[in-house]
């Protein structure tokens, strides 16, 4: 008859079990849960107490300690993309995730040593053990860990999106087709914000994926060398457009994204740009994703420009498999890359183009704006190996109130030559292109990189330039202006004529930066800016909401939108020019 075994023969025959799937169950579950929910579980600091109280071998705890150092590791970064979920959806998965730590942690322990849960030996570095293990320990350090979970994720939930240093998101993969149901007639002016959920989710599921465009447009573009693009109408087309669903891109920033925020008309999004005798060609994401392959683009300016690159990245990152797609902050840059064509497209914040006091992403609001004319190569290391740039420069140059200049430096204080000029605006903006055109002449490489400079974005802040209330500025406009050729008073095309003229001088070193030129047709659209459906920062209140001559956006476009066409322009160059 078999004898049971001894304490001390279960605690030998624990500890052989412990040596293997059980050390790398530690391993692999404290990982996850700190890379999970971004926690900071010090094993080093209770290496001395387990030990003492526990019998821990310093192996086990090698183990331990390893463990928790992948996890911190881990956790700094993708604990962050807990951000980008609801707040009681982030501190209800932390106070889990918490719990569940301290439940593994010291379960594996107990079981590894066959031991019931004993009295820890208080020591300097473990206080918090002074008690015997249990609940109440474990809810006292969960509080804290609650509380400090907490206040991070309110932080974080208040702050603009571009501050995080990481966020890798994922989502389901969807097929790449747009086909909408034919749409109803147009909503009548907007009487409330209030999101109707259901709403949304019935255009959601008017939303179909296949894999390629409608024919709308060729693949090469009628008369591609003769047609110029810039000139035609909008064409409302509710079977192609839009392409892309601005509710399910996950990569869409708050700002832009009018229908989450409560716009309810969606006809601003199925407007389709319909050149004077040609068509523009038909946008193909696999294509140019293919033409991306082990590349990079860089969108290099202000926020119209990121507003462009959310339309590139929402046009294409549906056709990217899950998990092989994912978007990256690092100060002024941020980054969305795939994985699958080692494609990366960028965009880089620099509002002025050379060194300025308005150059952090966040805190740029400055009553004095302030360039170093001699200073870029800042900005340039971040761009100028790229594949393809696309440049935009324009509203910061416009005056936003009677008298204002722009201020210039020369030199540096470190050097004593420091010199402060004052100069009109419009001639700050002279002054940065030319730099900027020196420096492209003398360092870019002109076999691999193409330049492109993106025209102005009109703004449509004055509602009596097309008829309309300017306390109201383009607020409730659901109709594109239908006036051929309409200019707002308040667009300075003389300042793209300036951008020609400069950048013609790199013609002879064999450096042609292409115009996008997206002035005209944008000036249309009266109808396709955020407005009060949108996020900056935080959400509007409803006394802000209540006075759109203030706080009502008429600068930026909803998505889909307007941008998504200036993306087609660029595509149709880099794919068909």
């Amino acid at each position: 008859m078999e004898r049971s075994p001894t304490t001390e023969q279960q605690q030998q025959q624990g500890r052989r079990r412990g040596a293997g799937w059980q050390r790398w169950a530690v391993l692999v579950a404290t990982v996850w849960i700190q890379a999970v929910t971004g926690t900071n579980f010090d094993f080093s600091a209770y290496s001395s107490a387990l030990k003492a109280s526990l019998g821990v071998s310093q192996e086990a705890l090698n183990y331990l300690a390893t463990a928790s150092d992948l996890g911190k590791a881990l956790g700094w970064s993708s604990g962050l993309a807990l951000i980008h979920l609801p707040l009681p959806a982030v501190l209800l998965l932390s106070a889990a995730s918490g719990l569940a730590a301290y439940a593994l942690q010291y379960a594996l322990i107990l079981d590894y040593l066959h031991l019931p849960y004993p009295l820890a030996t208080a020591t300097s570095k473990m206080t918090v053990l002074q008690s015997p293990l249990g609940l109440r320990t474990i809810l006292t350090s969960l509080v804290a860990f609650f509380i400090v979970v907490s206040s991070v994720s309110l932080l974080f939930d208040r702050g603009q999106d571009a501050q995080a240093q990481l966020a890798v998101e994922q989502h389901q993969h969807q097929e790449v087709l747009l086909k909408q149901k034919p749409a109803s007639a147009a909503v009548g002016e907007q009487k409330s914000v209030v999101v109707d959920q259901s709403s949304l989710r019935s255009q959601e599921a008017q939303v179909q994926w296949t894999s390629e465009l409608q024919d709308v447009a060729t693949d090469s573009g009628d008369g591609e060398e003769e047609c110029n693009w810039s000139l035609g109408r909008w064409v409302y087309d509710n079977s192609s457009r839009p392409l892309y669903s601005g509710l399910k891109c996950s990569f869409i920033f708050d700002e832009v994204a009018c229908d989450k925020y409560g716009r309810n008309d969606t006809k601003y999004q199925h407007w389709r740009w319909q050149p004077h005798g040609c068509n523009l060609p038909r946008f193909n994401a696999t294509k140019f994703l293919e033409k991306l392959r082990n590349k990079r683009l860089v969108f290099v300016g202000d926020s119209v420009n990121r507003n462009q690159w959310v339309s590139m990245v929402c046009m294409v990152e549906h056709f990217i498999p899950d998990g092989r797609k994912m978007r990256v902050y690092n100060g002024s840059l941020i980054s969305f890359k795939a994985f699958e064509y080692n494609a990366t497209i960028d965009f880089y914040w620099s509002p002025l183009l050379l060194e300025s006091n308005s150059d952090n992403p966040i805190i740029h609001r400055v009553e004095y704006r302030i360039i170093r004319a001699d200073r870029i190569q800042k900005h340039a290391n971040v761009w100028k190996d790229a594949d393809f740039i696309v440049f935009n420069s324009y509203l910061w140059w416009r005056k936003q109130r009677d008298g204002m200049m722009m201020k210039v430096m020369y030199g540096s204080f470190e050097d004593g030559d420091a010199k402060l000029d004052e100069v009109e605006m419009v001639d700050g903006y002279e002054i940065a292109l030319k730099k900027l055109t020196e420096y492209l002449g003398a360092n870019i490489n002109k076999n691999k990189t193409r330049i492109f400079f993106a025209g102005s974005s009109p703004a449509h802040s004055w509602a009596s330039n097309w008829g309309g209330d300017d306390n109201n500025k383009c607020l409730n406009e659901t109709e594109p202006i239908q006036i051929e050729d309409y200019r707002s008073a308040t667009t300075d095309y003389g300042m793209m004529d300036k951008a020609k003229e400069i950048f013609g001088t790199l013609e002879p070193k064999g450096i042609h930066v292409q115009i996008l030129n997206i002035t005209q047709l944008s000036e249309y659209r009266k109808d396709a800016h955020p407005t009060i459906f949108r996020r900056q920062y935080v959400p509007l209140t409803k006394e802000q909401i209540a006075n759109p001559s203030i706080y009502a956006d008429c600068t930026h476009w909803c998505l889909p939108g307007v941008p998504d066409v200036w993306n087609e322009f660029l595509y149709a160059y880099l794919m068909h020019k």
